[in-house]
């Protein structure tokens, strides 16, 4: 940001801090807005500001149909006046083009605001991890020696164990991978592994690249109408191991008494599930909102939760 962003972002920050001793002397409640309230105030009231404010510096306004935003991988993206996607089919996703095995997406995001307003559209690391068999839970790769069979990668581990292939069939198919990472994700968040390569007499098949990183502050109200994704890969021809699934971790800083937030889908699942070898599970956390039982059935894996931002 430019050093006047800056400068207007301390006094908005100083002046807000102010507000709130004000209002906590007085007994009183800060009013705070909606999502919906504040796309109409960004568009059609503008006087409501200090100074004009600028779609993709101040806050991201996605209107468009079918359209894929890059935001700075593994870099802190700051929309003060929120992020509102409400298009049809709209994907937020890492600028990264994952072709280096180093290169691990991740988007950080915090904002006032976040409204995903379509079940189409979605912020999405899914892929965007650990390559095939590398990876602190990369699955294992095959062993067999001959190719006139099938021997099948390992599924690679994080939040849960990665699956590996009935060893009745035969030997010489990869384990799966191991459990690593923490359920808080506080003190340190991890990439999904990547899947086990397999081997037939056609060639080697890649294991699936594990889930990248989604981290998420946001100050006044979560609406998540979409899904929030770091999926694991499957693996080439589901004989390659499946990728672990990622971590997403939500930092929610408002009641949900004041302006309620919805969850919404939240995934990190592995890849191949329906395979043997399918990758484990990622890792979800959420701070500062209670999850009803309704909502849990549309995160997988089920999440670590505190209220406790």
């Amino acid at each position: 940001p430019s050093t006047e962003l800056k400068k207007d972002t301390l006094e908005m920050e100083m002046k807000e801090a102010k507000s709130e001793r004000k209002e906590k002397k007085n007994g009183s409640k800060r009013q705070r807005k909606t999502c919906e309230e504040m796309v109409t105030s960004v568009l059609f009231n503008p006087k409501l500001f200090s100074r004009p404010l600028q779609n993709g510096v101040d806050f991201l306004l996605v209107g468009e149909h079918k359209k894929t935003v890059k935001l700075k991988n593994n870099e802190w993206t700051e929309f003060k006046f929120g992020v509102y996607l409400i298009g049809d089919e709209i994907t937020v996703t890492a600028d990264c083009d994952g072709w280096f095995i180093k290169d691990l997406g991740q988007v950080k995001i915090n904002t006032s605001h976040l409204w995903i307003k379509h079940h189409t559209s979605t912020i999405d690391c899914s892929g965007l991890g650990h390559h095939s068999d590398s990876g602190p839970g990369k699955g294992g790769i095959f062993t067999g020696i001959g190719k006139k069979q099938w021997y099948v990668g390992g599924g690679a581990g994080h939040g849960s164990k990665g699956a590996e292939f009935d060893l009745s069939f035969g030997c010489g198919h990869g384990k799966g991978g191991d459990v690593y990472g923490e359920e808080t994700l506080l003190k340190q968040m991890f990439c999904g592994s990547g899947g086990g390569s397999s081997q037939n007499e056609n060639g080697v098949w890649k294991g699936g690249r594990g889930g990248g990183i989604i981290h998420l502050v946001v100050q006044q109200q979560l609406i998540n109408g979409g899904t929030l994704r770091c999926d694991g890969l499957d693996g080439e021809s589901h004989a390659g191991g499946g990728g672990s699934g990622g971590s997403i971790l939500i930092q929610l800083h408002s009641s949900s008494d004041t302006c309620p937030h919805t969850l919404g889908a939240i995934s990190c699942k592995g890849g191949n599930v329906s395979g043997g070898n399918e990758g484990g599970c990622g890792r979800i956390a959420i701070y500062g909102s209670q999850i009803s039982d309704q909502e849990l059935k549309l995160i997988a894996p089920l999440p670590f939760c505190k209220l406790q931002k």
